[in-house]
């Protein structure tokens, strides 16, 4: 597998030095983690892998979304092991857990959120259901997104997540960061965009940068998994298995690829 990310140094516009940062951790040159986080650091286990960056600056000046990398590169890499899957003739679970050889944090996630989906058993009639997983700020965060895809749009119905943060210190806390994390993560994958024309952002507030309503929000089941794995962070992980999770969701409705946010380009 071998992947190249077209794009700016995230880091700069932060004074981090791609060059310096290689140097120092030893890591490969233009290494930016702004830019390869999702990537850089995947957990699946795949002998011929290499990630490589084509600097592509731009004009627009750009700041970091919550999960940063982990969001765009979240929905790419993991798109594109479900389309691996279907290629394969292999179901996305367990297709999933074949490339996690000795990743005891990968597969602890991947088997609860199986669980609490009942993914090995038939979706409800009229519902469709998709995977993903991925590590971010030492976490691991599985989710399953079951939605329903008609004439009449897409309607996510609900969000089964597990996350493997180490010991939940807060679990309250921790429910709340990833049910507000799929909320936001959902309502960029639907709808939410900025376009620039003559220089400036064409959105200047909700009317032309919906979010995500009440009556439009799914239910959230969060599982917090503990086998004793050190402390990671909660605010951000459960952001990037979203888009990806939804993406897969609708393909095994339609068929058809999601290469591309927002959905509503799509619909």
């Amino acid at each position: 597998m071998r992947i190249r990310v077209a794009g700016p140094q995230m880091g700069r516009e932060y004074g981090i030095d791609p060059e310096q940062r290689a140097q120092s951790t030893g890591n490969l040159a233009n290494f930016d983690p702004f830019s390869l986080g999702g990537l850089s650091d995947m957990r699946y286990v795949i002998p011929n892998f290499v990630v490589d960056h084509a600097v592509v600056d731009l004009p627009i000046p750009l700041c970091p979304w919550r999960s940063i990398a982990h969001s765009f590169n979240g929905f790419f890499f993991e798109s594109f092991m479900d389309e691996c899957a279907a290629a394969a003739g292999r179901d996305p679970l367990e297709f999933r857990r074949s490339h996690c050889t000795d990743q005891t944090r990968m597969l602890a996630v991947l088997d609860r959120v199986a669980e609490m989906s009942r993914w090995n058993e038939p979706a409800p009639e009229g519902v469709v259901r998709g995977l993903a997983v991925v590590e971010s700020y030492g976490s691991y965060v599985a989710q399953v997104v079951e939605a329903r895809a008609d004439n009449e749009g897409i309607q996510v119905e609900r969000v089964h997540a597990a996350i493997d943060c180490g010991r939940a210190i807060n679990p309250g806390q921790v429910e709340a960061q990833i049910q507000g994390a799929v909320i936001d993560a959902l309502g960029a994958a639907m709808r939410q965009k900025v376009t620039i024309r003559d220089g400036r952002a064409e959105q200047s507030n909700f009317h032309d940068y919906p979010l995500l309503r009440i009556g439009e929000a799914p239910a959230v089941a969060v599982s917090i998994v503990e086998i004793g794995s050190p402390l990671g962070g909660v605010g951000e992980p459960g952001i990037p298995p979203l888009a990806p999770a939804l993406a897969n969701a609708l393909f095994a409705a339609t068929q058809q690829r999601i290469r591309h946010l927002p959905l509503a380009d799509y619909v």
